[in-house]
């Protein structure tokens, strides 16, 4: 199985619980002899990519990315540019083929995070961290 761990920051960019949570599933699923491949996948200004694509390996390493995704609303939490999140999740599944990704909070990622993932024939498992959604 192939999983994506996806979160809203990387822990070493900020230093959250949610981030540290779900980096802490990742090293996880990475022991896991049942995960075959498992990623870490972060939201990152694009300062942290390095380079000019939207998306790459975070400080040389292969299975952490950093990705630079379009603004949400801070209210609604969607995406203010569908069309671009929907081009950088076809492009992060075509990229990774992920069977499963964990999602961890739809802040940064978008709320439409989790239907792009569905319709790309990707399973979603969502965890919620804080009371934001409420």
């Amino acid at each position: 199985m192939r999983v994506l761990v996806l979160s809203h920051h990387h822990p070493e960019i900020v230093a959250g619980g949610a981030e540290r949570a779900a980096y802490s599933l990742f090293q996880a699923l990475k022991a896991d002899p049942r995960v075959s491949f498992a990623a870490f996948v972060a939201n990152a200004p694009a300062a942290f990519v390095g380079h000019s694509a939207y998306f790459g390996s975070f400080r040389g390493h292969a299975d952490e990315i950093v990705v630079s995704l379009p603004p949400v609303d801070g209210f609604t939490l969607e995406s203010l540019d569908l069309n671009e999140l929907a081009r950088r999740i076809k492009d992060l599944v075509e990229h990774l083929r992920p069977d499963v990704v964990h999602l961890h909070h739809v802040l940064n990622w978008g709320i439409e995070a989790i239907e792009l993932f569905a319709r790309a024939g990707v399973r979603v498992v969502l965890t919620l961290h804080e009371f934001i959604l409420i």
